[in-house]
């Protein structure tokens, strides 16, 4: 399996640069972009992003949340409107994932099936695999539904195994604290690398969004160096 782990952005990455960003991809290979989700940030800003980072660097861009009322209202011209916008991000940092966020208050069973389509026909185009991290309660269906139109099952691997099998895995990581409220333990990390190892997938990118996302994610890192040093 090859691992891609990072953090949710690098906007506190803990130190004392004009370039958090450079600095932050001397130590990682991948970040999850998370300033698309609030606002249209310029193309020319994110250029510059993917112009700072070395060759190889990772980005996975975090979907409008702009998008989620989109489909709540049908409103297929906003909808193309946002992921044009989106998928031109994603183009322009060379990122595969476009990552959609769902509240709890979000049903997906309330979507149309040719809304759904739509989206993941419009990313599909653009050479992107959307990753949905579904936080409504009652959505039992939703790995056979994700797996049916080829999307990612987002999950958070330090509380629970990946249910939708898929080539790539993307876990977002916040610990069993309240909210993100957590530092990862040695066990915890172990149980993150066995759960993704049973997924079977080929890929897998880990976004920490633990508190201590920094720490955790370079304990992550040196713990999978650690482990690969020995086979």
């Amino acid at each position: 399996m090859e691992f891609r782990i990072g953090t949710g952005g690098w906007q506190y990455f803990p130190i004392v640069t004009a370039d958090k960003l450079k600095a932050y991809s001397r130590l990682f290979d991948f970040v999850e972009v998370n300033s698309t989700y609030y606002s249209h940030v310029p193309l020319g800003t994110v250029a510059r992003w993917r112009e700072v980072v070395p060759p190889g660097f990772e980005f996975s861009v975090k979907c409008s949340r702009e998008v989620n009322e989109a489909l709540r209202r049908g409103d297929r011209e906003r909808l193309d409107h946002l992921i044009d916008y989106m998928t031109g991000v994603c183009d322009t940092l060379d990122s595969m994932i476009l990552v959609l966020q769902t509240p709890s208050t979000f049903d997906p069973g309330e979507v149309s099936e040719s809304l759904l389509g739509r989206l993941v026909d419009r990313t599909r185009e653009a050479s992107v695999r959307l990753a949905w991290e579904m936080r409504h309660m009652d959505a039992p269906s939703a790995p056979s539904l994700l797996r049916s139109v080829g999307i990612i099952q987002v999950t958070d691997l330090s509380r629970s195994s990946p249910l939708a099998g898929d080539d790539v895995l993307y876990t977002r990581l916040f610990g069993l604290g309240k909210h993100n409220m957590y530092h990862f333990a040695a066990e915890d990390l172990d149980r993150v690398e066995e759960r993704a190892a049973s997924s079977g997938s080929k890929k897998a990118y880990f976004a920490f969004h633990s508190v201590a996302m920094y720490a955790d994610a370079l304990k992550f890192k040196q713990h999978i160096g650690a482990k690969q040093a020995q086979t």
